[in-house]
């Protein structure tokens, strides 16, 4: 599971690079990765935390010694984990909701590393250290992108398109009108078909 999960991380960056290089077929590659990742954490995370391997995570034994309050976190923390995925996907795709995607799986989170970091010296130290490692890593990427103001995303992103940036502002500010909805999904289409 852990190949797996570093084989996805890696196509992620790759992807997320491709895109910022303006790359045509970076956004399925990003998709395709961060979609892997978040199935991976949302339902295998209880195992990769407590080092369960795949072929092992329906055999009954694999879990004696395992306390239910670790299985508990791990599956919490895999929780934190696919959101926080979801969110860096709505943000690289310029997705609707991602501002709150972000948000809300940075504070679940930083509520999971809090309760990590004051247990990490004990027994467990190499399964609180498999889960810190993972959290802080999606905390930093998420406040980074948290941080990058939608307007100079959406033209670092897009500057090759000037009519679809223009449209897409006017929509913000007026994001009702119908009629400049209709003008960015025709931008969008044209930069589509180039």
């Amino acid at each position: 599971m852990k190949k797996v999960e570093r084989f996805l991380v890696m196509l992620a960056f790759i992807g997320i690079i491709a895109r910022l290089l303006l790359a045509s077929g970076s956004s399925l590659t990003i998709v395709m990765s961060l979609m892997g990742l978040t199935f991976l954490y949302m339902y295998f995370g209880f195992a990769l935390f407590n080092d369960i391997r795949l072929r092992d995570v329906l055999k009954k034994e694999s879990y004696r010694g395992i306390a239910t309050m670790r299985l508990a976190g791990a599956v919490l923390a895999g929780l934190a984990l696919s959101m926080a995925c979801v969110g860096i996907l709505f943000k690289i795709q310029s997705w609707p909701g991602a501002v709150f995607n972000l948000g809300i799986s940075m504070a679940l989170c930083l509520t999971i590393l809090a309760v990590c970091f004051t247990k990490i010296k004990g027994k467990y130290r190499q399964y609180y250290k498999r889960i810190t490692t993972r959290l802080t890593i999606a905390v930093m990427f998420c406040a980074l992108l948290l941080a990058i103001p939608r307007k100079n995303y959406l033209e670092f992103m897009q500057r090759d398109n000037p009519a679809f940036i223009k449209a897409e502002e006017a929509l913000w500010n007026d994001p009702s009108n119908k009629e400049l909805e209709k003008k960015v999904y025709e931008e969008q289409r044209n930069m589509n078909h180039h």
